[in-house]
């Protein structure tokens, strides 16, 4: 790890506190730079990114064949494996057992690992998990890891994905328990192409939504339901109307205060560096901190340019 990395975070604490490390301290495909970082969604990417002192790490977390929570963002793990690859390295992870899932060697020597050890590592740091859920088995399976093991709940700073459906099955089941700690924050994730807060308000888009990618099974009535029951805020990809103003992140906020009954929503961007590459440095993201909670952030060697 660059040393120096935590100190210049450490300088602008205000964009820091936001900044979501997006699958760790890992390494950026196509940045010669973080080639000695941890692979994504690894052990050590975490741990590193609690000794950078960052107040959020996010995961991607499944459900093994045998109910096991563990980290991995493809649906395969082909991509991070080693040469020879291993006979299962193309098969679905969730229909793999975890002793075979963990016995898989990673390109920089790491394994697989459990939600649980991670939460653990991070439980004795300031850093916290923010978690999203692959897929509706992984929503359910994390209710019921965090209420058998309530101590590790404060550790999780967000529980959200790109399956509405996900987000409720893990909030109504975590919900049943009543002598468990207060919830994480919720948040839905959307891709510009289906919301996109510069060209359209988020009253008018759950007024009129044909089909929601991330509930296309729902009602605009149902949708508006679930989103006020659950408390659900958004967590949006950047759109290039941003750079021109951030009078739609403010009016997220306000439209999503209204939706969920006037509680505060969690809000929060990412961006995908297959279009937005030019966006994850210090001077662009500090402008939108003031208006959200969390950004996503790959570090990437340009930073700090």
């Amino acid at each position: 790890m660059d040393h120096d990395l935590a100190v210049k975070l450490a300088a602008i604490p205000s964009l820091r506190d936001k900044l979501n490390l997006h699958r760790g301290f890992h390494q950026v495909k196509n940045d010669d730079w973080t080639t000695t970082r941890p692979i994504e969604n690894t052990r050590e990417a975490y741990k590193q990114a609690a000794k950078l002192n960052a107040r959020y790490a996010e995961c991607d977390i499944w459900s093994s064949a045998d109910n096991q929570l563990f980290l991995c963002h493809n649906n395969t793990v082909e991509a991070y494996c080693a040469e020879p690859l291993p006979e299962h390295a193309k098969q679905e992870v969730s229909k793999l057992s975890w002793d075979i899932l963990k016995s898989t060697k990673y390109k920089d020597g790491s394994n697989p690992v459990l939600l649980a050890d991670v939460l653990l590592d991070l439980s004795q740091t300031s850093t916290k998990l923010v978690v999203e859920l692959k897929d509706q088995r992984s929503g359910l399976g994390l209710a019921d890891f965090l209420t058998a093991n309530v101590a590790l709940v404060p550790v999780v700073g967000l529980v959200f994905s790109f399956d509405l459906e996900a987000v409720v099955d893990f909030a109504a089941s975590y919900g049943k328990q009543r002598d468990a700690p207060a919830i994480p924050p919720l948040a839905l994730l959307t891709e510009a192409s289906d919301f996109d807060c510069t060209k359209q308000r988020f009253t008018t888009y759950l007024d009129t939504a044909v089909s929601i990618p991330a509930a296309p099974k729902r009602s605009n009535i149902e949708l508006k339901e679930l989103i006020k029951t659950y408390k659900i805020g958004m967590y949006i990809e950047f759109s290039d109307g941003l750079f021109e103003s951030t009078d739609a992140l403010v009016n997220l906020r306000e439209d999503c205060c209204a939706a969920i009954g006037g509680d505060i929503p969690v809000i929060g961007i990412w961006t995908s560096r297959k279009t937005h590459a030019d966006v994850d440095n210090v001077k662009t993201l500090a402008k939108f901190a003031p208006f959200v909670d969390f950004i996503n952030t790959d570090l990437p060697h340009e930073f700090f340019t």
